[in-house]
């Protein structure tokens, strides 16, 4: 019995076409492999730097490893950039914008998707512009207008204009993944006897986990790495955030850009962690077309 199934197998095995060489193919894995390896080039150039003593800086190339590992150089970072106080302000910050952009996103994104009336996409198309201004562009207006409320130099205010600004994306992807929400598992649980509220967040937003991880990832990269912002609402030394004080470190300390670019090394190392967490929840947004219409 055993030999008949083994030979069956083989059969089949017999029967299926050998691959064939396909040029285009081999040409295209040939270009992503150029393609990554341009990408990792600006990686590797600031791990070797940040490894390197000042004389290695001078005298081996960019790209070309240090000759001997240097960690000093991120001790010079903590005292020198008070990394604790300025990490801790860049956290605060970028926990609070993402967590207040989700919930107004999302709560926004339903009510236009649950809604079918005329307000809704006029609410839609409202935001949807919003997409079409940079944040950047409005620079002198938000800052006139953030003096006048007290926002200048505080927390709250630049938590404020981050949430501001990130609301036209949030809500045209929440709104459009809350499309691929079946409204049955809704109406199901109203017939239980669930309110509105207690429905969407008992019901709508576990679902929403890929659009939310997709949400939080894309706009903490903004938060967190964004300079003009904290450099226009942010001027004291005490509420800095990791990209003002390492641009400090470029301007106080030009002699010594290892100390910087290991400053650059630490920055990201909350980042990844995040990415790392919700990785296969922005991959699952993607598949399920989080950015469809």
């Amino acid at each position: 019995m055993n030999d008949k199934i083994e030979n069956h197998l083989n059969n089949d095995l017999l029967k299926i076409p050998p691959k064939k060489f396909h040029v285009g193919q081999f040409v295209l894995q040939i270009v992503m492999i150029i393609t990554a390896i341009l990408y990792l080039f600006p990686f590797l150039m600031c791990v070797f730097y940040a490894l390197k003593d000042r004389a290695d800086i001078f005298n081996t190339l960019p790209i070309q490893p240090p000759t001997k590992i240097y960690f000093e150089n991120f001790n010079e970072v903590v005292g020198k950039l008070k990394y604790f106080q300025i990490m801790g302000n860049t956290v605060i910050i970028t926990a609070f914008s993402a967590i207040i952009t989700v919930l107004f996103s999302s709560m926004i994104g339903y009510v236009i998707s649950r809604t079918k009336k005329m307000y809704s996409n006029l609410l839609y198309y409202f935001f949807i512009v919003g997409l079409l201004i940079p944040y950047q562009a409005i620079f002198v207006p938000m800052y006139n207008w953030g003096g006048s409320l007290g926002f200048i130099d505080t927390f709250h205010g630049i938590i404020f204009f981050y949430v501001a600004t990130s609301l036209p994306f949030g809500v045209f992807l929440m709104s459009s993944f809350m499309n691929t929400v079946p409204i049955e598992i809704e109406e199901a649980a109203l017939v239980d006897g669930a309110n509105k509220i207690k429905t969407f967040f008992k019901i709508v937003v576990p679902m929403l986990k890929p659009a939310i991880a997709t949400l939080i990832i894309t706009q903490s990269f903004i938060y967190w790495n964004d300079y003009l912002m904290p450099l226009l609402f942010l001027q004291s030394n005490e509420l800095s955030t990791i990209t003002i004080g390492i641009n400090r470190l470029f301007d106080q300390y030009r002699e010594y850009y290892q100390v910087a670019f290991a400053g650059i090394i630490i920055s990201s190392i909350p980042v990844v962690i995040v990415c790392t967490m919700l990785q296969r929840f922005f991959i699952k947004g993607i598949s399920m077309g989080a950015f469809k219409s």
